[in-house]
């Protein structure tokens, strides 16, 4: 079993990206790290939620990106329903896992064969 911080899975209703964004870096990633140093908590990887009118790119990236400066893997949703370019922006940080991926990219399909990164393949949750 590998505990995950979820933060970024949903911009809360009266919010925008960007703030979800600041708030789950500055404000709930840190309340993570402080409860893990104190042995409170468990956690080894951060995900997001990387999805058109969800998260986008550059959002999943800098709270991905922060989440790994701390010591997280990198396992996070991508590609679920638009081609966003979540595979390659997830090999480049060197993402252990990239989940559903229904819209992946050749490109991302390569970089993430080059990364070294699990495609984690959820085939039927874009459908429900």
């Amino acid at each position: 079993i590998s505990s995950t911080f979820c933060g970024g899975h949903a911009v809360p209703k009266g919010s925008n990206a960007e703030a979800a964004t600041k708030d789950v870096i500055e404000n709930q990633l840190a309340a993570v790290l402080k409860e893990a140093a104190a042995g409170n908590l468990n956690v080894e990887n951060i995900d997001v939620f990387c999805e058109k009118g969800v998260f986008e790119i550059e959002d999943s990236r800098k709270m991905l990106a922060a989440g790994k400066v701390a010591g997280l893997r990198i396992n996070f949703h991508g590609d679920e329903l638009h081609p966003l370019g979540g595979a390659e922006m997830g090999a480049e940080l060197k993402a252990e896992a990239i989940s559903h991926l229904e819209e992946i990219s050749p490109a991302g399909m390569q970089g993430m064969a080059d990364a070294g990164a699990v495609a984690v393949i959820l085939p039927t949750t874009a459908y429900i």
